[in-house]
């Protein structure tokens, strides 16, 4: 209702001061605060809750995303409380610890939710704005009979306005008029584990991007082997969301610190695998082979996209492949031959994650490093090595012998040098494993299990 409303339309709707107010912010065209101007494309929605309020006695809101009211009913003796009042007002739902699982319910329900009367507001039905299963808003209807109940009349006209705003808000998203926030602000929030706005994740970021939280988010992650400047990844993010969106409409992508991630909704019959696996031919035809794809985990909550986000880096950070650190003449997987090499999953690096978060260990916990362990390194690096590798060849001397290209004596006696002179207990489990653990995090080195 943009144009074209009186003031006795507006006489017992809401309270004379309210009115001023609003009718001089509509007339200053003065709507900067609440941060969702009204373009004229928004008049069949105010319509479309005029209908609505005349049908159930109450007022009605029609709102996006972002929990800013983009349409409302203003009827003569249509029922209406001062919280409404208030959005109505600043064009924006008031905070209430109540709203994040009220708008979570909503947005994932498929029935209109009723939400009885309570000491602030009137008796309230509730329904989803969908296109497809892309969630765009709600309707707020106020139950004028105050008791939270909707009849087959009503439960049919709510449905069609819900599909027909649906249009209208589809092409303001397609015009690029909407006020809402683009979904990939929403998953660039759940990356950083802070709101939009910096106030933290709401709680409905899930629901809001059409992502059921019984089956969990997949995120997934995708990096170059270099610093890709800003075209490059512009084209990773593009070729990336093509290919999800044809299989999972709710797929959201966004690029950020040099990566490019996507959120999308787990499937029961594929794995995230089988969902990437064909699409690294595309990429590598455009960027090459070097592009590598990290499969963290699912999140079930908005706040654990964040976790698996730190899950992915570090994943990235440890893969062999690409390491620096790592002097493995034997790597498990080449990531230029086959997508296997390029998926990089926790199962898959365990063991590197684990040396990682050990190394860290011994850094912020030096107390836990050997000292003859550290002295042996430097007075004697090549007793260190034949100790390191015999490790990794669990205990087998004839092994390690052709690791590391030397005769069997040579290695029994690098060995006994390490018991005498430095102290390694080589029959002792427990000690032998602390000493494997604060060599192999030192060098890095690994010993293929196959040679």
């Amino acid at each position: 209702m943009d144009e074209g409303f009186s003031l006795s339309e507006l006489e017992g709707a809401v309270p004379p001061d309210a009115l001023l107010d609003a009718l001089l912010t509509r007339l200053l065209n003065d709507d900067r605060a609440a941060g969702a101007p009204l373009d004229r494309g928004s008049e069949p929605l105010f319509a479309l809750a005029n209908e609505l309020a005349e049908l159930f006695g109450g007022s009605v809101a029609i709102e996006d995303l972002g929990r800013r009211i983009v349409a409302y009913s203003a009827v003569a003796g249509q029922v209406i409380d001062d919280l409404r009042t208030q959005g109505i007002l600043t064009r924006r739902v008031p905070d209430s610890p109540l709203n994040d699982d009220q708008y979570r319910t909503v947005l994932r329900a498929n029935e209109p939710v009723l939400y009885p009367r309570t000491d602030d507001e009137e008796a309230r039905i509730a329904y989803p704005i969908r296109a497809g299963g892309l969630p765009l808003g709600s309707i707020w209807a106020i139950d004028g009979s105050g008791e939270a109940r909707i009849t087959p009349e009503q439960r049919t006209r709510l449905r069609a306005a819900a599909e027909l705003a649906a249009s209208y808000m589809l092409e303001d998203l397609r015009l690029g008029h909407a006020a809402q926030q683009p979904r990939e602000h929403r998953l660039l929030a759940l990356l950083d584990g802070a709101g939009v706005t910096g106030s933290g994740v709401t709680g409905s970021e899930l629901a809001e991007l059409g992502i059921s939280e019984e089956r969990g988010g997949v995120l997934l992650a995708f990096a170059t082997t270099h610093d890709a400047p800003p075209s490059v990844l512009a084209q990773l993010r593009s070729s990336v969301h093509r290919h999800l969106a044809l299989h999972r409409p709710e797929t959201v992508t966004a690029a950020r610190a040099g990566r490019v991630y996507a959120l999308v909704e787990r499937e029961s019959t594929r794995s995230p695998a089988e969902l990437i696996e064909p699409l690294l031919p595309v990429i590598g035809r455009l960027l090459g082979d070097g592009v590598r794809v990290a499969l963290p985990g699912i999140a079930h909550r908005p706040a654990e996209v964040a976790p698996l986000r730190t899950l992915a880096d570090r994943l990235f950070a440890v893969d062999p492949a690409r390491s620096d650190a790592r002097a493995d003449p034997h790597p498990r997987s080449d990531p230029s031959k086959g997508a296997a090499g390029r998926l990089l999953t926790v199962e898959a690096l365990r063991p590197e994650l684990v040396f990682e978060r050990v190394s860290a260990l011994f850094q912020e916990a030096p107390e836990l490093r050997s000292p003859e362990l550290e002295r042996m390194r430097i007075e004697d690096p090549s007793v260190t090595e034949t100790l390191a590798v015999w490790c990794g060849c669990f205990g087998n001397v004839a092994r390690t012998a052709r690791e590391l290209g030397i005769h069997e004596n040579t290695v029994r006696y690098r060995l006994g040098r390490a018991r005498e002179h430095y102290g390694v207990a080589l029959e002792d489990p427990d000690e032998l494993l602390v000493v494997w653990l604060q060599l192999r995090s030192a060098h890095g080195s690994r010993v293929n299990p196959d040679s």
